[in-house]
């Protein structure tokens, strides 16, 4: 018997079979052997957890029949493991480096990417400074692409000094026009800082606005040798960053349309602990890995 797959599946939902499912299994196991290399920890959060107030609104809802009460299937693994580290691993010694590897189901797709069903990918560093954390995180993105055979460019912002910097203007409302890149909206002051931003498009100069830290931190960025990731930067992104506190990072490559990943510096919300750490969406980037992905 044979079935029509589009007949019996949802939109932006497929099956994966043959030479793919291998692919997708061997890259998934080379990320694992990369991160467990690098001294992170796997963990395994449910596909299913209670809805609270925060849940992203393009999750699926449904009610769980023992409680009755609300429960989504997760569209992000990683406020799962932030409440993991939060939680039953509060008390875990610190720096706490936790890997995962699971799908995630979303309601509705994108015009760049209408599926539906990823394998995310990610890492995550809770508890260690920003100047540690986030070169050890990009330097687990540079060993993990280099397995894949995948060179990417690491595309740099500062989304939450960015907001930051528009509320002591008091030009909150300039954020709107800034995501959508337009900036003869913007008012004058934003305009001007706008100006200083958009001269540096690498980490070959940082703006002299940023403070001593961050420039700090940049410069170490900077200076770190990791074959396969390029970095650029867009100082008036923010686009998708809502939680980010310090630099962040989008992951690009020029064959594939969209972004294939991204991370950044964070607090996490339940006790103000320092974080960072990426996700990768592994299903788009499947006809484009390397042979010796694993």
């Amino acid at each position: 018997m044979s079935f029509n797959s589009d007949a019996v599946l949802p939109v932006g939902l497929q099956d994966v079979t043959g030479k793919l499912a291998e692919k997708r299994h061997t890259a998934r196991a080379a990320f694992l052997n990369a991160a467990t290399a690098a001294g992170f920890s796997l963990t395994i959060p449910p596909l299913l957890e209670f809805a609270d107030s925060s849940r992203d609104a393009n999750a699926f809802m449904v009610m769980d029949p023992h409680s009755r009460a609300p429960m989504v299937l997760r569209s992000d693994i990683t406020p799962q493991v932030m409440r993991l580290a939060a939680t039953l691993l509060r008390d875990a010694p610190r720096p706490l480096k936790l890997c995962y590897a699971g799908d995630v189901l979303r309601s509705a797709g994108t015009a760049l990417r209408p599926e539906r069903q990823f394998l995310q990918l990610g890492a995550e560093i809770f508890g260690d400074t920003p100047a540690k954390a986030l070169p050890a995180v990009l330097t687990l993105l540079s060993a993990v692409f280099a397995r894949w055979g995948l060179p990417v460019t690491v595309d740099i912002c500062f989304p939450g000094w960015l907001r930051g910097e528009l509320k002591r203007l008091d030009a909150e409302t300039a954020e709107a026009a800034l995501k959508r890149k337009d900036f003869s909206a913007l008012p004058a002051a934003v305009k001007t800082l706008a100006k200083q931003l958009a001269g540096h498009t690498d980490l070959s100069s940082i703006p002299s606005v940023f403070d001593t830290d961050t420039k700090a931190l940049l410069a170490v960025i900077k200076n770190l040798n990791l074959p396969g990731l390029t970095f650029t930067t867009d100082w008036l992104e923010l686009d998708g960053f809502s939680f980010q506190t310090g630099p962040c990072f989008t992951i690009f490559n020029p064959a594939i349309s969209g972004e294939i990943g991204r991370g950044g510096v964070y607090q996490t919300a339940t006790n103000n602990e320092h974080a960072a750490g990426f996700s990768v969406y592994l299903d788009p980037l499947l006809p484009y890995l390397g042979a010796s992905s694993a």
